[in-house]
């Protein structure tokens, strides 16, 4: 089995989610039955929003960083359990074939593995939540696209609702609005993409979990899969 390495604190619990659903998945019985698994949980890689958002540091040196130091420690393939940080994921692919060469690594896509899911399901449709990065990176909505799915937005008072979600649960709040949140399922016949790694973790918390498309978990099951 191949080590996987994680480029992790993008938030910190986001990171303990992916982990934790790659054990439970793995269903082990033993110690030994488990993936070898190296985190770098760096909290301090600048705000991928801001910077997209033109009003922060660029995260890239800072990710790339991360990413060589998994390969270098022995990682064969790499997850990094946050959408927004995906905005980058060309720079770093890049920089690690370089350093690396083409077959030493394999970086996994949380995007393309999510949208493959929904492809598969039959979707045509989808309401994508995120920070105000991810939306305006176009990350999803591009490669919705290309698939012949469509993706919707919140309007500007929703969204403002969303993100203060998130980063209030980054902050450690863990009461929210349960009704707003099953707004979020009823609207047409739209699934809903959590696009954001905290997400996840808020509609754990309001019981909502399993009505969703959850990126964490697809990512969960493609890197079992990848380090067979």
């Amino acid at each position: 089995m191949k080590t996987l390495g994680v480029i992790g604190g993008m938030g910190p619990m986001a990171t303990l989610d992916l982990f934790s659903k790659i054990i439970r998945l793995a269903d082990g019985r033993r110690d030994q039955d488990f993936p070898h698994i190296i985190i770098d949980n760096n909290s301090k890689i600048p705000d991928r929003t801001a910077f997209i958002l033109g009003e922060g540091e660029d995260p890239t040196p800072a990710l790339v960083e991360s990413a060589v130091k998994l390969v270098q420690f022995g990682a064969k393939v790499l997850a990094m359990p946050c959408n927004t940080a995906h905005f980058f994921h060309g720079a770093m692919s890049e920089h690690l074939k370089a350093k690396f060469g083409e077959e030493t690594v394999t970086f996994l896509n949380m995007i393309e593995e999510t949208v493959k899911v929904v492809c598969e399901s039959g979707q045509t449709k989808v309401l994508l939540l995120g920070t105000d990065g991810t939306l305006q990176s176009g990350l999803y909505q591009t490669a919705f696209s290309k698939r012949g799915i469509h993706t919707s937005v919140l309007n500007d008072r929703d969204q403002r609702i969303v993100m203060k979600m998130i980063y209030d649960y980054k902050a450690g709040e863990r009461k929210f609005d349960a009704q707003f949140l099953k707004q979020m399922l009823t609207m047409d016949d739209r699934v809903c993409v959590l696009g954001c790694t905290e997400l996840p973790l808020v509609f754990e918390i309001a019981g909502l979990i399993d009505r969703v498309i959850n990126p964490t978990e697809i990512l969960a099951k493609k890197a079992l899969e990848a380090i067979k």
